[in-house]
């Protein structure tokens, strides 16, 4: 096994040969994975890298419009490709690959795969979290990870805090306006007071006007 399916059986090891369900992004799972995981009875399913080993090239090569789908099956693999706005590649031990009707946020009904329903309803609580810590992410892009490590972290707990503090008040405040009372809190009196910074001014540096030369005017 390779270093990632290491990690996930060792996160899995008390759940192993119990008929339990794992869903996983793409990062995670490859053909050698699920083979593997059906041996220890265990269901697994999620999406695929098109480039991992084990895959069917003709299956990943396969050009499709939209609505349309191909999959193949090897003992208990089945992986399916489906192109909806972009293609979606699956992977799992435990379908027969179906389309079904699948309801929207919107009300409307649609088709879709039954390995990609049953992923987005098992994902759901994952990429609902992802999509809330997206929106005002403090991450950039650093090659210190413990560093963004900790920022993540932080996030996490921050968002979390918010839904708790929501539940228990019964409040509709915002994202926004929750993080900044959240780090208002965390400051306290240590932020200076607008009075005291005007008092400071010497000891600050204020952007000046550059004066207009014979070349360049005032207006550029």
């Amino acid at each position: 096994m390779d270093h990632v399916a290491d990690v996930v059986f060792e996160l899995m090891e008390n759940y192993l040969d119990k008929g339990y369900k794992l869903f996983t992004d793409n990062f995670y799972n490859s053909v050698s994975l699920t083979k593997q995981f059906t041996a220890k009875k265990t269901y697994i399913c999620g999406t695929l890298r098109s480039n991992r080993k084990g895959n069917s090239k003709d299956l990943v090569k396969k050009k499709l419009k939209t609505g349309e789908l191909v999959w193949c099956r090897h003992d208990s693999v089945v992986l399916c490709k489906w192109r909806d706005k972009r293609e979606v590649l699956t992977i799992s031990n435990m379908h027969k690959v179906q389309v079904v009707e699948v309801r929207n946020r919107n009300g409307t009904i649609a088709m879709k795969p039954n390995i990609v329903r049953d992923y987005n309803n098992g994902m759901s609580g994952v990429d609902k979290s992802d999509q809330m810590l997206s929106y005002y992410s403090a991450l950039r892009k650093t090659i210190r990870w413990p560093k963004k490590m900790f920022l993540h972290i932080l996030e996490m707990f921050i968002h979390n805090a918010h839904l708790l503090f929501r539940k228990a008040t019964n409040s509709d405040i915002r994202t926004l306006k929750f993080r900044e009372a959240f780090i208002a809190a965390l400051i306290g009196d240590k932020m200076p007071k607008k009075s005291i910074m005007l008092n400071r001014r010497e000891t600050l540096h204020y952007l000046e006007a550059i004066q207009p030369t014979e070349k360049k005017s005032a207006s550029n």
